[in-house]
């Protein structure tokens, strides 16, 4: 198993939590008001932990559940700290209006994570899957089912990689 630590307390913060917990992981959530993170880490159980804000991550894999437009910020602040971990980048580019996908020509979130990004990281794009289609039970094995997040780090390095990063993929 793995351990992996999540930024962000919302509702892709709390889906994937559940699963990682569910698949056997390590999870340490982190948010900026810490009481979220801990009534996150306390709803998720398993032995879920809180960070603090700012802090070295303790997971290896470290998971940004953030709205696109702070996941660069947020890695960038981290800066070090993230030195040798797996990044992985959940973001949808949705517009201020959420109503449309915010238009990049030349690079992607994913893109400018990997330059924010410490030396030694390494960066992965999940899919895009809006939390709608993630929390939903009944749907078959996806990217982030309890399968899937028992074995993490193999999914990511079996992947694809394009850009300079890895794709967040389901298990074959």
């Amino acid at each position: 198993m793995s351990d992996i630590s999540i930024i962000g307390t919302g509702n892709m913060a709390r889906t994937i939590g559940a699963r990682a917990v569910a698949g056997g992981n390590t999870v340490e959530v982190m948010g900026r008001d810490q009481s979220k993170a801990a009534d996150l880490a306390k709803a998720l159980g398993g032995g879920a932990t809180t960070g603090e804000w700012g802090t070295a991550p303790a997971g290896d894999i470290v998971i940004v559940a953030l709205l696109h437009d702070g996941v660069v910020p947020v890695v960038a602040q981290y800066g070090d700290a993230l030195a040798g971990k797996v990044i992985v980048d959940i973001s949808n580019p949705f517009n201020s209006t959420f109503d449309g996908l915010a238009h990049r020509e030349e690079t992607s979130i994913a893109q400018e994570v990997a330059k924010a990004a410490p030396a030694g990281a390494s960066v992965v794009k999940r899919r895009s899957t809006p939390f709608s289609v993630m929390s939903w039970r009944r749907a078959g094995p996806t990217s982030s089912s309890p399968a899937t997040m028992r074995r993490p780090r193999q999914v990511w390095r079996r992947s694809s990689r394009a850009s300079g990063c890895a794709r967040w993929t389901s298990a074959v």
